[in-house]
C-alpha cells in the first residue's frame, strides 16, 4: 500500500465560482517568490538524480535493425531502424533531460483548471510549476501534493523537513491560511467515503473532526514523535517556522546525503 504524504491546509479565499477562484489565486501568485529556493532546488535535484539514476543521458544509441527495400529505380536500399527497447530508452533520456530543464529553468507558478463545456471538473484550481511544487485550491481547502511516504515524513531529519515546511507555510500563508494537516493519502480517501460529503463541502476543520473521532485528539508536535511511533495525522500551525533563519547551503547538502 502506498502511503504518500498529503498536506491539507485552510485558506481565506471566499468564493463559490471556480473562475473567480482561479483569478484570485493567480492574482496572489503574481509576483510571488519563495524564499530559500536554493535549498528546495538541492532537494529536487537529488530526487531527480535518484529517479533517473539508471538513465545515462550521454549514451549514444545507434539503430540496430537493418531494413532492406527497393526504391523507385529498382535499386536495393538499406535503412537502419531502432528497436523498441532503443526507442523506450530514447524516450527515457528525453524525459530525464526535459524534467531537469524544467526543474532548473521554471521560475513561476502556473494556475489552471480544466472544463468540459461550462462545467469545471472538481471545482478546483490546479497550480504547478516552480521546482515541481504542485497544489490544488478548492473553495474551502488547499491540497499540497508530496511524493514522500507519510511514515518517512514523520521520521525525516528535522533540518530537511523544516525546509519543506517553510515552502508549505509560504504557500498557505499567501492564500490566507494558517494551519495544515499531514495525513497519509489512504486515510484521506477513507474519510471521503466515511464522511459521505461532496468535496466542496469539506474543509480541514471538518476533516480534523473525523480524524479525532478515528484516532483521538493528537496534540503532539511532529518533532516529538519517536522513531518507532506511528501517528495517523499531524497538525501544524507553523509557529516554530522562522523564514529568516537559514542553514548554510553547503551544510544543508550534508544532510541531504542521507535522504536517498
Amino acid at each position: 500500500m502506498k502511503l504518500d504524504l498529503l498536506v491539507l491546509a485552510n485558506h481565506n479565499i471566499d468564493t463559490l465560482k471556480v473562475l473567480e477562484l482561479k483569478n484570485r489565486v493567480e492574482k496572489k501568485l503574481s509576483g510571488f517568490t519563495l524564499t530559500n529556493t536554493e535549498h528546495l532546488k538541492e532537494i529536487q535535484l537529488l530526487k531527480h538524480a535518484y529517479d533517473y539514476g539508471n538513465i545515462d543521458e550521454n549514451e549514444i544509441i545507434s539503430a540496430k535493425i537493418l531494413k532492406m527495400s527497393i526504391d523507385s529505380n529498382n535499386k536495393v536500399k538499406v535503412d537502419r531502424e531502432f528497436t523498441r527497447e532503443q526507442i523506450r530508452k530514447q524516450l527515457k533520456i528525453a524525459a530525464k533531460l526535459d524534467t531537469k530543464d524544467r526543474l532548473l529553468n521554471c521560475e513561476t507558478f502556473d494556475s489552471k483548471y480544466r472544463v468540459i463545456g461550462n462545467i469545471a471538473i472538481g471545482n478546483s484550481v490546479h497550480v504547478s510549476g516552480f521546482m515541481n511544487l504542485s497544489f490544488d485550491v478548492d473553495f474551502h481547502m488547499i491540497e499540497i501534493f508530496h511524493d514522500i511516504q507519510y511514515k518517512d515524513w514523520i521520521h525525516l531529519h528535522k533540518i530537511i523537513r523544516d525546509e519543506w515546511r517553510k515552502y508549505f507555510y509560504q504557500i498557505i500563508r499567501l492564500l490566507g491560511g494558517n494551519k495544515a494537516i499531514y495525513i497519509p493519502s489512504y486515510i484521506y480517501d477513507f474519510i471521503n467515503e466515511y464522511a459521505d460529503l461532496e468535496s466542496n463541502c469539506k474543509d480541514i476543520y471538518l476533516i480534523e473532526e473525523f480524524l479525532i473521532e478515528i484516532f483521538g485528539e493528537n496534540k503532539k508536535e511532529i518533532d516529538g514523535i519517536s522513531k518507532n511511533e506511528y501517528s495517523g495525522y499531524i497538525m501544524d500551525d507553523f509557529s516554530d517556522i522562522n523564514l529568516d533563519k537559514n542553514i548554510n547551503i553547503d551544510d544543508f547538502k550534508k544532510y541531504l546525503r542521507h535522504l536517498y
